[in-house]
């Protein structure tokens, strides 16, 4: 399981404990810049080619088969191309709250250029309000003080927030990028997925939440797969939805 921004491990401590009593074997490692991996204070250090990168490695160290994929935010833009990469050893795929690029343009307004906006303007991210919708609004996620701390801890100061900061720029804004590159060979292979491909999205979520109806019409197997919308959720499904986002990956690896 991948997280995004500005999150790490942690965000997934619910759906661990669950997924361990169902016998699952679990994995969630911190992207670089994040949680207790590595962080580069060289902001120019993180592009979105790096962070592919450096999951590539992870796995390939790890090597997991027959591996069910899950993915949110920009855990579904990394992962999912890793995952193209290792599609011999993935048996299905649930993505919560993430897209994987298609069309690259500059994001002028809406909800995602505007967060690019913000998050260009600032030198330190409050994670915790961030997580918990008191920062820059929407979905409340009742977070207590002890867990909202969890989520600034990796950040001391701002000198550890290079890579958070620099992950809402990566998007690419033309096919020619390399990041662009990366994301389109990534959907060659999902465009014959035939392989269970599930979503499960907290709503509303004005960043990602288009993406479910896109995967969810363009994958050959997820035509074939649950799609699972939770009310009143939000982006970071995991806080609130964790149970529903667990029956989504059972349901998913079972069908495989």
């Amino acid at each position: 399981m991948l997280h995004g921004e500005p999150t790490w491990g942690y965000l997934y401590r619910h759906m661990i404990r669950e997924l361990l009593d169902l016998g699952y074997r679990v994995l969630v490692p911190d992207q670089i810049g994040f949680g207790r991996s590595d962080q580069p204070t060289d902001k120019y250090a993180y592009t979105y080619p790096a962070h592919v990168s450096w999951m590539n490695a992870w796995w390939s160290a790890v090597a997991p088969k027959n591996a069910v994929f899950f993915g949110q935010d920009w855990g579904s833009l990394v992962g999912l191309a890793v995952a193209s990469m290792h599609a011999d050893d993935v048996r299905a795929i649930v993505i919560g709250n993430g897209i994987l690029g298609r069309k690259f343009k500059p994001q002028e307004g809406g909800a995602f250029g505007m967060w690019q906006e913000f998050a260009a303007s600032i030198e330190y991210l409050e994670c915790g309000r961030m997580i918990s919708g008191d920062l820059v609004g929407g979905v409340k996620t009742p977070l207590t003080e002890a867990e909202s701390g969890a989520y600034d801890a990796p950040f001391p100061d701002a000198t550890h927030q290079a890579g958070c900061l620099s992950f809402p720029s990566l998007m690419p804004t033309s096919p020619d990028q390399e990041g662009a590159k990366i994301m389109l060979a990534a959907w060659s292979i999902y465009d014959a997925w035939e392989k269970p491909f599930a979503t499960c999205f907290g709503v509303p979520d004005p960043v990602t939440g288009h993406g479910q109806k896109y995967f969810a019409e363009t994958v050959p197997g997820a035509k074939r797969s649950s799609h699972t919308k939770i009310e009143g959720v939000g982006h970071y499904c995991q806080e609130v939805g964790h149970s529903a986002l667990v029956a989504a990956i059972n349901e998913a690896a079972t069908q495989a």
